[in-house]
């Protein structure tokens, strides 16, 4: 197993796991705006975290990564995870059925299905919101979005936009790690002039209350290095035109023993304990 952490922590807490199994896992969170849901958080569960390792260590599909992960929902930290199984994929030739499973939680409910069609047609995305119809409405997004707009849409949101538009360009790890760190705010039509209208968000440049947070850092991985248990790793914001980020701005932030400014390139990441 290989993931991406912290010291002293036993889970990834971005979520970014390439697993000796052959699957590779990660996730973007999903917020809960039906508080009546909390009403189902139950004490006599397991958290996220513990699920995933689990699920992680036991599963050989994403169907029963999804089964395990299910089990003592918490109700809390509800994400979509994103889990693909290389044994079902032959670079060049074919993706069988199973190739991506997506699960999604909230409290009292795990869905999860078999999104491999989709793959099949290019790309698979994930903005923050949830993708299954009940999953969506049960946690408010539909409410949301009558209430503020597209930006609540899995459709319509300026994440789906952009890359409707600019996925076809990938074609390589370069151009993925482009993609991932796209944010060209100040010009692109579907940001509207938003730092955080864009792929990969810079909280920290919006003109009301900025504050440090945002994208953060971006992992990448194809199949090859997948296989390895390898990826590549970029810390911090992304800059892509923008200003690196730096500390100046929030130093009643506490940052100790961090970098004062980011502006770093992509690092390989290989386990040094393990060999695949």
């Amino acid at each position: 197993m290989s993931f991406s952490s912290y010291p002293g922590f036993l889970v990834s807490l971005d979520d970014f796991y390439l697993l000796g199994s052959g699957l590779l896992m990660t996730q973007t969170s999903i917020g809960v705006f039906n508080v009546s849901l909390f009403s189902q958080l139950d004490p006599h569960s397991l958290l996220a975290w513990q699920r995933v390792r689990l699920a992680n260590s036991l599963a050989h599909s994403g169907e029963e990564w999804a089964h395990i992960f299910s089990k003592y929902n918490s109700g809390t930290y509800n994400s979509q995870y994103m889990v693909v199984d290389l044994s079902r994929v032959s670079l060049g030739h074919s993706i069988t059925d199973g190739a991506l499973t997506v699960v999604e939680q909230i409290p009292g409910k795990v869905m999860h299905s078999d999104q491999t069609q989709v793959l099949r047609k290019g790309y698979w995305p994930s903005y923050n919101i949830p993708f299954h119809v009940e999953i969506y409405n049960l946690s408010g997004y539909g409410v949301m979005w009558k209430r503020y707009g597209q930006d609540f849409s899995y459709d319509l949101c300026p994440r789906a936009k952009i890359l409707r538009r600019d996925q076809a360009k990938v074609s390589d790890i370069g151009s993925l790690k482009f993609i991932m760190r796209y944010n060209n705010y100040k010009r692109d039509p579907y940001s509207k002039g938003h730092p955080c209208k864009t792929i990969c968000c810079r909280n920290d440049l919006r003109p009301r209350r900025p504050r440090p947070g945002g994208c953060y850092d971006t992992k990448v991985t194809d199949y090859n290095m997948a296989v390895q248990l390898a990826a590549e790793a970029i810390n911090g914001p992304t800059t892509q035109g923008l200003r690196p980020f730096s500390w100046q701005s929030f130093n009643l932030t506490t940052h100790q023993g961090l970098p004062h400014t980011y502006n770093f390139p992509f690092l390989r990441m290989r386990p040094t304990l393990h060999r695949p």
